[in-house]
């Protein structure tokens, strides 16, 4: 897990080749849309990603608002499953 003192904001984490997919760099920010919210979230590129599978800290309420947050209660704890999102640059990313 990142240290909030290594991320002041939200951000969304990606692959290098997944960014140049979607045309953003380090420092951009996209859209982030699930089936409960979407959040504007900077880009943070990390190495060890597989492509087209992004990670978002769930820290600040701009990501929680992106899953559902299920309680399992066999384990009497949060469910955390992976949530499918998509992804758009913002206006910002096209100048």
């Amino acid at each position: 897990s990142w240290p909030l003192h290594e991320m002041p904001e939200p951000v969304v984490a990606l692959s290098p080749a997944y960014a140049a997919e979607l045309g953003v760099k380090e420092g951009d920010r996209v859209r982030v849309r699930s089936r409960e919210a979407d959040a504007v979230l900077r880009v943070r590129l990390e190495l060890n990603l597989p492509d087209e599978v992004v990670l978002a800290p769930p820290h600040y309420p701009e990501v929680r608002r992106l899953t559902s947050w299920r309680l399992d209660p066999a384990l009497r704890d949060l469910d955390l499953r992976p949530s499918r999102v998509s992804l758009e640059p913002t206006e910002e990313c096209t100048r």
